[in-house]
């Protein structure tokens, strides 16, 4: 089902629809004690000074919790703009969880 969402009495693709022809880019959430990649993910949102805004909130509020600097995120994959990119994000980050998926955290990571 290819979701719509309404823009100044215009309906365009929901970012998160697989038709979503916007840049996206993947990321990890590595804890710096261990190493380990914790979390995965894919954003079609912003990057500032190199690092993905959607990944850098999650950062930020376990950092917080956990009272020190245990996690960082990395950018490990631009997908250009254009037909497919979300499609093809979508596998990257499904084999990206596969191939860490000894090391993700349960409690963190919940998909794919």
């Amino acid at each position: 089902m290819i979701r719509f969402i309404r823009i100044n009495s215009t309906f365009a693709v929901h970012g998160n629809s697989k038709a979503s022809t916007k840049a996206q880019h993947a990321y990890d959430i590595i804890n710096t004690k261990t190493n380990k990649v914790i979390k995965t993910g894919i954003s079609g949102g912003q990057i500032k000074n190199g690092k993905s805004v959607r990944a850098e909130t999650q950062v930020k509020k376990w950092n917080k919790e956990s009272g020190d600097g245990t996690y960082k995120s990395e950018i490990t994959h631009h997908e250009p703009a254009g037909e497919g990119s979300r499609t093809r994000i979508l596998d990257y980050e499904k084999e990206r969880a596969n191939k860490y998926r000894d090391q993700l955290d349960p409690e963190k990571h919940k998909r794919p």
